[in-house]
């Protein structure tokens, strides 16, 4: 009866496991409801801390910010959407990388520079990712993409999709790894530089 009821156990943790790891290969990319969404799953792992809650804000205020610019609206709405990203940011620490990267992102979002705006978005997430942000810094390299992308600036695109690919499988979203490295490839055969 013993041995009968091992078997079974045994069989249903191979089971488990096989289902287990099965949702782990399915498992997808967290998606947005709205714009700059998964900026903010970071603030879980803020623990109360003012300084970085701050610095999370003003990344959400930044993103959403791009990400309405993208989505297009009127040019009020878009205006008000910057000054309150540049409020945020102007709150963060002088001098810091991060706050010069959304700063810059800011500024050439007024402007209509894609390549230079895709470059500081790519840096801003850079930070995000340092201070091991991972949602802030996923959507800040997706955006980046989207408008490299958008802006034909292959370089950008590849750089931004090679950081996600590295994202997913560190997060082992293995569906992810593969549609990243797929688009960073295509990105890199497109290169003329």
């Amino acid at each position: 009866m013993m041995h009968a009821e091992a078997g079974r156990a045994g069989r249903g943790m191979v089971a488990t496991w096989a289902w287990r790891g099965a949702q782990r290969l399915s498992r997808k990319w967290p998606t947005e409801r709205y714009a700059g969404e998964a900026v903010l799953r970071d603030l879980a792992v803020s623990a109360g801390d003012a300084e970085t809650a701050e610095r999370i804000v003003a990344r959400f205020a930044a993103a959403r910010a791009v990400a309405r610019t993208l989505e297009g609206g009127t040019e009020a709405a878009l205006r008000a959407e910057r000054n309150a990203a540049a409020e945020h940011i102007a709150r963060m620490k002088a001098g810091d990388a991060e706050r010069r990267a959304l700063e810059s992102a800011i500024t050439t979002l007024e402007r209509g520079a894609a390549r230079p705006l895709a470059t500081s978005l790519l840096t801003a997430a850079s930070c995000a990712m340092t201070a091991r942000h991972r949602e802030g810094a996923v959507a800040l390299y997706s955006l980046a993409w989207r408008v490299a992308r958008h802006a034909g600036a292959a370089r950008e695109a590849a750089r931004a999709a090679r950081a996600i690919e590295r994202a997913a499988r560190a997060a082992g979203v293995y569906r992810a790894v593969r549609l990243w490295h797929r688009r960073a490839t295509v990105h890199d055969a497109a290169r003329t530089d």
